[in-house]
């Protein structure tokens, strides 16, 4: 258990660091660029977010979660993503033209080939990432996220600063993603491990790993399918800036819901995949995760949703009061997806990936239908409840994949996930009357305190009224007394 707090100490610090980083460039950013900026490179970066999951995806699950790993399979491993990031490359470099006419924005051509480059880093920093985690060395992989995220934001700034708008919002994203590996290398040498590996190819290895990657990869493609097919959708019915300001509202959200599931799900596979022999018990503990992660996520996504309309002129200054509504989608959309998730990461430690592939193309048909319905209704508010209703689908389905396995283990879980949602929204309710409601909220940055406070005051004799094994939980957890 010291080693896990140790962990969760580590990660916590990284996620920290790079919430801060990603929110004060943001921040910056948005004072300097326009919101056609932002759309752009919206579009740019979850196209090659979509066909980034080809280099790392398939790798870094399968690298972890196999019982046994030689070089073979590292090698293996680095030599395909590697040709497939060049190959990424010159299908953007020649279809580029051609989305960038169909989307009515010509500089795309330029900017996703650009954008792409970056990946060539992809696959050695997600096979150094699932070194780490077989070893257990969550300190390295830590500070080599949170090092890289500084790196890159301030690179960013230091671009927008130089007039190179869009550039400068790709390398935000995508700078960090080629200076990970650079630092774990050093990070290998320092301690004395081989610091570099020669790509080449083993068909036996490759042949030893590539059904769980397959699948894997399937579902992750299937997952990024969701971002680009919102952000086409919205510039195609409402226009750029419409879509400027929904990256606004997703940089506000992501950062933080990205942080807490790439964190979560590194220590949490960690733990479960050792009980993949015991498909009941992996459930259960799945099952736990959730509602000891809800009991934190909730409130804070919910909390966040109601300060949006002062986080967003106080982070991004003002012309972006647009993204107020979408930001609060977000929010209540990550409350219900950040637990679940951690449901999707049993059924990868069990060894089953297709029911993520199974929870990822319902969240794709959801969307594909929510947006559509959006914009044939002519409105932006149809575009949040698109969001909210899409992981609320893959949170439903994951509990029905996920029954027959956890058994009985399962539905305390969700009794707890429930009362926790019911004492978050009174304290919701409460902190919009008294606040929003009654007048006292005038819009001020230093209200931020008061609110955030009044709502730490209210949730935790909430929760322990109305569940109380949350609250001991959470307890133990902070105070460092009680069961662990």
């Amino acid at each position: 258990m010291a080693r896990i707090g140790k962990w969760i100490g580590l990660s916590a610090a990284d996620a920290g660091i790079r919430l801060a980083a990603q929110l004060a460039s943001t921040a910056i950013l948005a004072r300097i660029l326009i919101p056609e900026d932002f759309g752009t490179a919206l579009m740019a970066l979850t196209v090659v977010t979509m066909l980034g999951t080809f280099v790392s995806t398939p790798f870094e699950e399968a690298l972890t979660q196999r019982g046994r790993l030689a070089t073979g399979h590292l090698r293996s491993a680095l030599l395909v993503s590697l040709l497939a990031s060049v190959a990424i490359i010159a299908v953007l470099a020649i279809a580029g033209p051609l989305i960038a006419r169909a989307s009515g924005v010509p500089s795309l051509a330029i900017w996703m080939p650009v954008a792409a480059l970056f990946l060539i880093a992809q696959g050695p920093g997600s096979i150094a990432r699932a070194i780490c985690r077989r070893q257990g060395r969550f300190d390295s992989i830590a500070v080599c996220q949170a090092a890289s995220a500084v790196i890159g934001c301030a690179a960013a700034i230091v671009a927008a600063l130089a007039g190179m708008g869009v550039f400068a919002l790709i390398l935000q994203r995508m700078l960090p993603i080629a200076l990970y590996p650079a630092l774990s290398m050093i990070g290998f040498w320092l301690r004395g491990r081989q610091a570099w590996l020669v790509p080449s190819w083993d068909g036996s290895r490759f042949r030893e790993i590539f059904r769980f990657s397959g699948l894997r990869l399937t579902d992750e493609v299937i997952r990024a399918m969701m971002p680009t097919t919102l952000t086409f959708i919205v510039n195609a019915w409402f226009g750029t800036a419409v879509l400027g300001q929904l990256s606004i509202a997703m940089r506000l959200v992501e950062p933080l819901r990205s942080a807490i599931v790439s964190v979560g799900h590194n220590l949490v596979f960690s733990i479960l995949a050792p009980l993949q022999n015991d498909p009941q018990r992996l459930g259960a503990t799945a099952a736990r995760t959730v509602a000891n992660v809800a009991s934190v996520g909730v409130p804070v996504f919910l909390g966040i949703a109601i300060c949006a309309p002062l986080l967003l002129p106080l982070v991004v200054g003002p012309g972006w009061e647009g993204a107020a509504d979408l930001s609060r989608a977000l929010c209540v959309a990550a409350a219900i997806s950040v637990p679940f998730r951690y449901l999707y990461t049993g059924f990868g430690a069990l060894g089953r990936p297709e029911y993520n592939i199974i929870g990822s193309t319902l969240g794709l048909i959801v969307t594909i239908v929510g947006i559509w319905t959006a914009a044939r209704m002519g409105t932006v508010l149809g575009v949040s409840f698109a969001l909210i209703l899409t992981e609320l689908s893959m949170a439903v389905l994951a509990v029905f994949l996920m029954q027959p396995i956890a058994k009985k283990g399962l539905w305390p879980a969700l009794l707890l996930v429930l009362r926790i949602w019911v004492a978050a929204t009174l304290m919701v309710f409460a902190l919009e009357a008294f606040w929003l409601r009654s007048g006292l909220f005038s819009g001020a940055p230093i209200l931020l305190v008061p609110i955030v406070v009044t709502g730490m005051v209210l949730y935790a004799p909430l929760l322990w009224a109305l569940c109380n094994p949350c609250f001991q939980v959470l307890q133990s957890t902070f105070l460092r007394r009680g069961r662990s």
